[in-house]
Parts: C-alpha cells; sequence; structure tokens
C-alpha cells in the first residue's frame, strides 16, 4: 500500500502535506456539490445550478492539474 501511495504522489509530483492540501479541499467541494444537487431534488427551487457549476469548476481544476502530472492515468 506504501509504494501504491508513494508512485501516486511520485507521478502528482507532491508531497503528501501538499496532495492532503490539495485533495481535501476538492473532497469538500464535491461533498458540498453533491449536498446542494440532492436539496435541488427534493427543492427544485434552490440551489439551481450550485451542482452543476461545481462539477464544471472541479472538472476544469482537475484537468489543468491533470495536464502538468506525468502520468494522468494513474488511479
Amino acid at each position: 500500500m506504501f509504494k501504491k501511495c508513494q508512485d501516486h504522489l511520485d507521478s502528482v509530483h507532491e508531497s503528501y502535506t501538499e496532495h492532503l492540501c490539495v485533495a481535501v479541499p476538492i473532497g469538500l467541494r464535491m461533498i458540498g456539490g453533491g449536498v446542494a444537487a440532492i436539496l435541488h431534488g427534493l427543492c427544485p427551487a434552490v440551489f439551481v445550478r450550485t451542482g452543476s457549476k461545481t462539477i464544471f469548476s472541479l472538472y476544469d481544476e482537475l484537468k489543468s492539474r491533470t495536464a502538468k502530472s506525468v502520468d494522468p492515468s494513474h488511479d
């Protein structure tokens, strides 16, 4: 497991702390967008574009980060 973790950190050129400081905010934004989408499903008048804006924003951010990565297919 440690080798897989280190391989991933190497592939994105980040230390553990750097990776944590990027991954946690992304995860929190995903959770926030998901909650907004659920609430929108329950009451269509609220959070009309929040879920899709979150998805597009994260996609753009991750796409630009992946372009800098040596191995974008690493999972």
